[in-house]
C-alpha cells in the first residue's frame, strides 16, 4: 500500500490475491526477481500482509478479489465497475 495514502482520499480499496503456486510462477517468469524476492512475496501472500494492511487502513470495506488467471479477469473487472457505479 502506498505510504501516506489517507482513508478519506479513497472511495474503494481492492486487493487482488492469488494462489501461492500461481504467484510463484508469475514472479519466476519476470526478469529481475531474485529467489529471495519471490520467496518474500509468496510469504507475504501466505500471511495476507497486504490484505491485513488494507483492512487496518481502510476498514471492512476492503474488497478482496481472487486473481489466478484469465478466468478471473472478467469477473474482477465487473466487480470493480460495479463498485465504481455504486459511488455515482
Amino acid at each position: 500500500l502506498a505510504p501516506g495514502l489517507l482513508p478519506r482520499s479513497v472511495d474503494h480499496c481492492v486487493v487482488l490475491t492469488a494462489d501461492t503456486a500461481v504467484l510463484f510462477d508469475r514472479l519466476a517468469a519476470r526478469s529481475g526477481y531474485s529467489k529471495e524476492k519471490i520467496s518474500e512475496n509468496v510469504d507475504a501472500e501466505i500471511m495476507m500482509v497486504v490484505r491485513e494492511e488494507a483492512v487496518e487502513r481502510f476498514g471492512d470495506g476492503v474488497v478482496v478479489l481472487q486473481s489466478n488467471g484469465e478466468a478471473d479477469l472478467a469477473a474482477n473487472v465487473e466487480r470493480v465497475l460495479g463498485l465504481l457505479q455504486e459511488g455515482q
